[in-house]
């Protein structure tokens, strides 16, 4: 079992956070905070990489461990590696594109 360790401001927004998380399980909608996320980690291009490219983007889209890192601004190992497989992943896709279009 996995122990989590907040501040008070922070306890109230992963409370609030994970409050939100669960009107969205279900929808086929994702939380905002998820995809700011997403857009702030793998830029603007993030849909078309999920899409076309094959993107595994939605991994953690309703795991708890990932909104601590969110809040407390620090993730697991796991995430972290997840996180750089896929940069790794669209830059390989985008240059992929690149040599698509030259062709």
């Amino acid at each position: 079992m996995k122990t989590y360790t907040f501040t008070q401001d922070q306890l109230e927004e992963y409370s609030n956070l994970i409050q939100g998380l669960m009107e969205y399980q279900g929808t086929y909608d994702s939380p905002p905070e998820y995809e700011d996320w997403l857009i702030d980690t793998f830029g603007g291009d993030w849909s078309e990489y999920q899409g076309d490219g094959d993107g595994n983007l939605y991994e953690y889209e309703f795991d708890y461990e990932f909104y601590y890192g969110l809040i407390v601004g620090e993730f697991s190992q796991g995430i972290k590696d997840w996180i750089e497989q896929e940069k790794t992943s669209m830059k390989e896709w985008k240059e992929q594109e690149v040599e698509d279009e030259e062709e």
